[in-house]
């Protein structure tokens, strides 16, 4: 059954030109939200479909994909469908690896205040970024829950967008997943490059109980 909660809907992309070896697409198609039942036929499910499904054939889509190679007339749209979150507080960006240290500890979190894009942001806005160790193997990273920021956004006046708890609580979450997909997913049974291995994760906080959602996970492609 659908309730009132639940009746905003985003529909975003799911070609199989975006999340490949070797090319990443992000931000490259469309993602729009549709009402369940719309009454004022301004955002109904069936113009979602239409403009998301339309997007595979973007100008710079079909430019990206002409550089990298990939064949124009084997390219196929296919749609995401999950609830908004129209009361989030926070969404953001995570990569499970130190981008900056290669074969060291930390992940790369980047993340905005409220549904501002941290991919796509307005212009003159910067997002937190941070390296969290807490996912880390060792005591004197995990006790302290070390968080490490490079930058903060300019939307908070200075605050940081998730507390400390906060962050710690995702890094944990974040490093479950990785260890998911490094493991089982992948079936990798030496750790040898574990460390290095990366996914592309993204995340949102929402609601009064302030909820971490997963909403996408990805491989990370250097």
């Amino acid at each position: 059954d659908w309730t009132p909660d639940f009746r905003r809907m985003r529909f975003r992309s799911s070609t199989n030109a975006e999340d490949i070896d070797g090319f990443n697409g992000a931000g490259l198609y469309t993602s729009k939200t549709g009402w369940v039942s719309d009454t004022t036929q301004d955002k109904t499910v069936e113009k979602a479909v239409r403009k998301v499904w339309a997007s595979v054939w973007n100008f710079r889509a079909f430019q990206e994909r002409e550089f990298f190679g990939i064949p124009q007339d084997q390219v196929a749209m296919g749609i995401l469908v999950h609830r908004s979150f129209p009361s989030e507080s926070a969404n953001g960006v995570a990569i499970t690896k130190n981008l900056y240290r290669k074969s060291y500890y930390g992940f790369v979190i980047n993340v905005q205040e409220g549904e501002v894009s941290v991919v796509s942001p307005p212009d003159d806005v910067t997002c937190d970024q941070l390296i969290c160790y807490s996912d880390a193997k060792v005591d004197f990273f995990s006790d302290k829950a070390i968080v490490e920021y490079l930058s903060h956004s300019s939307l908070t006046d200075g605050a940081s967008v998730l507390s400390r708890e906060q962050v710690t609580h995702l890094t944990k979450q974040l490093s479950r997943i990785k260890e998911y997909y490094y493991y089982s997913v992948r079936g990798i049974k030496k750790p040898a490059n574990y460390k290095d291995f990366a996914l592309d994760i993204e995340f949102k906080i929402d609601g009064p109980q302030d909820q971490l959602y997963i909403k996408q996970v990805r491989v990370y492609n250097d």
